[in-house]
């Protein structure tokens, strides 16, 4: 949700997009991320671990203004985003951020 609203990417980006992690101490960072990024992180005290992937795939589906639905998967694992229904997407349906 942060790289859609955030960053404006759309709906496939945002799920491909790099990802970093942490469970304890250190930083498992993907390669996607710049060796500038990294080394930011480093100078802030962080360790930093580049890994090539970190585990976890994403599906989303977004609701479009004109009420369709736009499904995207990632790379990371396998998985399809389905929008099931008897039409359109509903009239209203979505979120908003205050």
């Amino acid at each position: 949700i942060l790289n859609l609203i955030d960053y404006e990417m759309d709906l496939q980006n945002a799920v491909e997009a790099p990802r970093i992690w942490t469970e304890g101490g250190v930083l498992e960072v993907e390669d996607g991320f710049s060796a500038d990024i990294c080394d930011a992180l480093v100078s802030l005290g962080h360790e930093v671990s580049r890994v090539p992937r970190i585990a976890g795939g994403m599906n989303a589906i977004k609701f479009n203004q004109d009420g369709s639905i736009t499904g995207s998967a990632c790379w990371r694992a396998d998985g399809v985003p389905i929008g099931l229904g008897g039409g359109l997407a509903r009239a209203g349906v979505g979120f908003s951020v205050n």
